[in-house]
């Protein structure tokens, strides 16, 4: 097997590439699955993308799930030939109509492969439609020595009166 190191920097980026082209970027261009879990209205979403890099395979399977109270979860999975590297999970809440924003603030990172946790910026402002007065900002608190090794954090979604969502996330190397 490569060295650890290699398949890291390797895995970092087959993340970027998927990310970029996963939930936040609103591409068609990754394979997505859809499955409606019974009728109570909750959805599980897989995004699976490979990327050959430096002439290895690697897989990210990215997975979420809505439940109809509006709560979610994911985790996303790298794989490197048949066995997984690198790991990380998420889930909380957020108002639907953020959601555009959230997404915004990922794909900033994604596209320019900068990494806060796997998430996005530690911040970002931004003046929304949907809002009559005010402004959205998108806080990242990422645990002091995370690296893509291994890292934590809550990202959170705050407006005019307060926090309106929020994610906590963790991952590691599975190496």
């Amino acid at each position: 097997m490569k060295k650890r190191v290699e398949i890291l920097v390797g895995a970092k980026e087959a993340f970027f590439h998927a990310m970029s082209l996963g939930w936040a970027s609103g591409s068609k261009a990754a394979a997505k699955v859809v499955d409606v879990l019974g009728s109570s209205g909750g959805e599980e979403t897989a995004y699976i993308t490979g990327l050959l890099y430096k002439n290895e395979w690697f897989r990210v399977v990215d997975r979420y799930c809505v439940s109809e109270a509006g709560k979610s979860a994911g985790t996303t999975t790298i794989w490197f030939h048949n066995d997984p590297v690198w790991f990380m999970s998420y889930g909380g809440s957020y108002l639907k109509e953020d959601i555009p924003f959230l997404k915004d603030a990922l794909m900033r990172v994604y596209s320019t492969k900068q990494f806060f946790g796997g998430r996005g910026p530690t911040s970002l402002a931004q003046g929304v439609p949907h809002l009559k007065s005010g402004v959205l900002v998108y806080a990242n608190e990422i645990e002091k020595d995370s690296t893509f090794d291994k890292f934590r954090g809550k990202e959170a979604i705050i407006g005019p009166v307060g926090i309106r969502g929020q994610h906590d996330y963790w991952g590691m190397a599975l190496i």
